[in-house]
């Protein structure tokens, strides 16, 4: 047996029977009400590991035993740090939900590609200092009031850090694979802000709305301008039929135009 789904059965406790599963790539244990996860040690093979909504407290030792491990799911448990991860192979690590007040424990996850630590108790962007295979990083919705840490992340496609603190757009300029940006209700106050952003020529998709730049009634015609290469701002599309494209206006000279981590 190689797949093993046990989703939403209310198992409270593993009980050692995994130690006989040494064959297991694919385990999810999501919704139930498992506590504790020492006998995942035993799994040596596993690629896959679910186990959101649970009630997991800490992240025991031994799980660096699966040395195989390429996603490993823990959103909306009860987790207050990240420890214990030495999976050198892992590519994506999922969260958000928890308790965790601080990013740390992530020097050893170097080929990590997808981060998730949504909902949590975060006030600043730190401990990625290791993490430059990084393509995905989601932090929406915890106590963040700068932007900082992430300059060197050279290859994130995706940066969530929507329902936060920030005022102000900044340390993206190096962020030069940029696609998607959200930064949907945050405390931004000027649309000027965006000029941080302008130089992002892969950019094409970007969230301000609910920040107090987007209450300008000129909102969206000044951030097309302004930053030409999206394709959509908030949920709409830049060219369906309610916004035709933006044109050069000729007669002015203004703003107006259009390791290896294989």
């Amino acid at each position: 047996m190689t797949h093993l789904d046990l989703y939403d059965n209310r198992i409270s406790s593993l009980d050692n029977w995994l130690a006989k599963c040494t064959s297991l790539i694919n385990l999810d244990l999501s919704f139930n009400l498992i506590r504790k996860i020492d006998d995942v040690k035993y799994l040596t093979k596993l690629e896959e590991l679910w186990l959101a909504n649970n009630k997991i407290r800490r992240i025991m030792p031994g799980l660096e035993n699966c040395s195989n491990l390429r996603i490993l799911e823990l959103g909306a448990n009860r987790l207050k740090k990240i420890e214990n991860l030495t999976l050198s192979s892992l590519q994506s690590l999922w969260m958000g939900r928890n308790r965790i007040s601080r990013i740390e424990g992530l020097d050893n996850l170097r080929y990590l590609k997808k981060l998730d630590l949504q909902a949590n108790r975060l006030t600043n962007i730190e401990g990625l200092s290791n993490l430059l295979c990084l393509e995905e990083l989601y932090l929406s919705h915890n106590h963040i009031s700068q932007i900082d840490g992430i300059s060197h992340l050279t290859s994130l496609k995706i940066l969530d850090l929507s329902n936060n603190w920030i005022e102000h757009l900044e340390n993206l300029k190096t962020l030069t694979s940029l696609e998607d940006l959200w930064m949907n209700d945050n405390r931004i106050g000027l649309l000027e802000e965006t000029k941080e952003i302008a130089d992002l020529t892969t950019l094409t998709t970007l969230y301000l709305e609910r920040n107090p730049c987007a209450d300008d009634v000129q909102y969206r015609v000044r951030v097309r301008l302004m930053l030409p290469q999206l394709k959509q701002l908030d949920a709409t599309p830049i060219y369906h039929s309610g916004y035709p494209p933006i044109f050069k206006d000729e007669s002015t000279t203004a703003c107006i135009t259009t390791p290896t981590c294989n």
